[in-house]
């Protein structure tokens, strides 16, 4: 695997979770004082968090019905890239 990947990916965990930090110290601060409303926080964290691997898992599984999965070659499915950075076929002029 590329180093260059890596990197990035492990930037965007750590940017990620440092934006969840300070998003879920906002909703402990709005309810502080108010009975009950941590709890309310960390059940919205929880089902917030189960939705989002719900729609992974779901959609990791619709991509085995792509045809030629597991992809062959590692640019098979570009999606709309493959639109952008494909060149454009030779006319016959």
């Amino acid at each position: 695997m590329n180093p260059g990947v890596i990197g990035a990916a492990a930037g965007l965990f750590a940017v990620t979770n440092i934006d969840d930090i300070v998003v879920l110290s906002l909703f402990f601060a709005q309810g502080a004082g108010h009975r009950g409303s941590a709890a309310r926080v960390v059940a919205g964290q929880y089902l917030g968090f189960t939705a989002i691997l719900a729609v992974a898992i779901a959609a990791a599984v619709g991509a085995t019905f792509l045809p030629g999965y597991p992809c062959p070659a590692p640019l098979d499915h570009q999606g709309i890239t493959g639109l952008v950075t494909e060149p454009a076929p030779a006319s016959g002029k």
